[in-house]
């Protein structure tokens, strides 16, 4: 089984369904993002924590506003920002309102793979979001939040429809090969209790395929998950080779992750 390298690439000329070093949003508050751009890999190991040094992360918030998961726009409400600290434990930084356009985070440890976007208890048009972590020498993301209209619509357009769970965990893949969406690939052993679907082409997405469209996309619905506490877990994926790879997947209940991996 191969472990699997995070995308980087700069922000809103790329792939907005990570949070990856590159400039801010530009002032009209539009990403418009393009999956065919990826950019370099890196490692998948390490998961932030003790012994690794610390770098201050500065960034933005933008909310995913399409079914295909690569266009988003800043978000206009209130969050929390956290990351994995150096030395253990996390590190938090407000987003909006008082705490204004630009969130920093110090401290944060310089192999941390996850960034979590925390929803506030009235922010019921977002759903609390990790999302792949990866720093560039600026250490300046932008961090997707998925919306909750726009999962609610993807999630209801499938045959048979399905209602989100708000307590269970959601989960976006987004795979590329060689810089574009790679078609041919299926989970080989999902989550008990989780609905699968995989994309067909742009925005639609079936419980019936049997493996990535021209997308990449895989969506795992209602994965049943602590809400109390994120678990770190692996999942397997299989190309058409067929080869296999293992996908490291932060979860947490009331939560979506948000990943993008180069296979």
């Amino acid at each position: 089984m191969t472990s699997v390298g995070l995308v980087a690439g700069a922000a809103c000329t790329d792939d907005a369904r990570h949070a990856k070093g590159g400039p801010p949003c530009p002032a009209d508050g539009t990403c418009v993002t393009n999956l065919a751009s990826a950019g370099a890999t890196t490692g998948a190991g390490g998961g932030g924590g003790g012994g690794a040094a610390a770098v201050d992360v500065s960034g933005v918030v933008a909310v995913l506003i399409s079914s295909t998961f690569d266009q988003s726009q800043l978000y206009a409400g209130e969050a929390t920002v956290v990351a994995d600290q150096a030395g253990g434990g996390t590190v938090s930084a407000p987003w909006g309102g008082d705490a204004g356009a630009l969130f920093t985070l110090h401290g944060v440890a310089s192999n941390a793979r996850w960034l979590l976007v925390d929803n506030s208890a009235s922010a019921s048009a977002i759903v609390a979001t990790y999302s792949t972590l990866v720093l560039s020498a600026s250490a300046t993301v932008t961090a997707p939040v998925v919306d909750t209209g726009v999962l609610d619509t993807v999630a209801g357009a499938l045959l048979p429809p399905v209602a989100i769970d708000p307590s269970a965990a959601q989960i976006i893949l987004a795979l590329t090969r060689s810089g574009a969406p790679l078609a041919g690939v299926r989970v080989s052993s999902p989550p008990s209790g989780a609905v699968v679907a995989y994309d067909q082409g742009a925005g639609a997405y079936s419980t019936d395929a049997l493996a990535t469209g021209a997308g990449g996309i895989i969506l795992l619905l209602n994965v049943p998950a602590s809400t109390a506490q994120a678990s770190d877990v692996t999942l397997a994926v299989n190309d058409a080779q067929p080869k296999t790879f293992a996908l490291p997947i932060r979860l947490r209940g009331h939560t979506a992750t948000v990943a993008h991996f180069a296979l």
